[in-house]
């Protein structure tokens, strides 16, 4: 059985991790129930010999406050709830061995379909949540409404086609004004400053428009490209019009 089991993964090429967390599921599958549950048992008797350290799990599991805390920081977490009653989270990276003193804060707005781990998926010494961190800014990553991290509401749940009923105008009305003030009543600090990446860069534009009374709350702004796309020489061009999607 683990012969045939070591064949299958060299040729599933399957990494380590998974090798532990398959081995249950296939020895359920080719053996009878009685000795399947008696085998997993014993495998669990050996993992926990092994330790959880030497198969550490792999980035692609990790949500933003693992992979931040991975890298040597902790994390503090704070939840905000907008005015039309979407309960989102900011995360706050805290570097250890750190002299108290102030840190300007920093607010990182990810792109669209993405999340606050874009900043921090490559790591210490690359991604700009740590070397912003590393330079002594305090460094506030947060989650828009309808990402895989904002999925929460006061009212409604994201199976209720309500709850999608958002454009950019309203994460930019009302996301970006309770991050902000969520910032600002924690640090102290007068002002923050503002990193926007695609439609992080969009939605500030239109919140210091419609929202004008924030910025002197902004002490300064780095956007990246709003946004970019272009139809595709493919079989299907017609896709790209009925949605909308033009070069810019």
């Amino acid at each position: 059985l683990f012969v045939t089991y070591c064949v299958l993964i060299r040729l599933l090429k399957m990494n380590k991790v998974l090798w532990i967390y398959m081995m249950p599921v296939f020895i359920v599958c080719v053996s009878p129930v009685p000795s399947g549950i008696s085998s997993i048992v014993h495998l669990i008797k050996q993992w926990s010999l092994l330790g959880v350290d030497d198969y550490p799990m792999p980035k692609e599991f990790l949500n933003t406050q693992e992979l931040i805390k991975r890298e040597g920081y902790d994390v503090e977490i704070h939840e905000v709830t907008t005015e039309d009653g979407y309960i989102l989270t900011l995360t706050r990276m805290v570097p250890k061995d750190v002299p108290p003193g102030p840190r300007a804060p920093v607010m990182l707005v990810h792109g669209v379909v993405a999340a606050s781990d874009q900043w921090v998926l490559r790591g210490k010494h690359q991604d700009l949540a740590f070397l912003l961190s590393d330079q002594g800014f305090d460094v506030w990553l947060v989650d828009a409404r309808g990402n895989v991290n904002g999925r929460r509401h006061k009212h409604l749940s994201p199976g209720d086609p309500r709850f999608w009923d958002f454009t950019f105008t309203e994460s930019a009305l009302y996301d970006l004004p309770a991050f902000v003030d969520c910032i600002l009543n924690v640090t102290g600090a007068p002002k923050i400053g503002y990193i926007g990446h695609s439609m992080g860069t969009t939605i500030f534009f239109i919140f210091a428009s419609m929202r004008p009374e924030y910025n002197s709350k902004i002490f300064w702004i780095r956007s990246s490209r709003t946004s970019w796309a272009k139809i595709p020489d493919g079989p299907d061009p017609d896709v790209c019009d009925e949605n909308d999607v033009h070069e810019a």
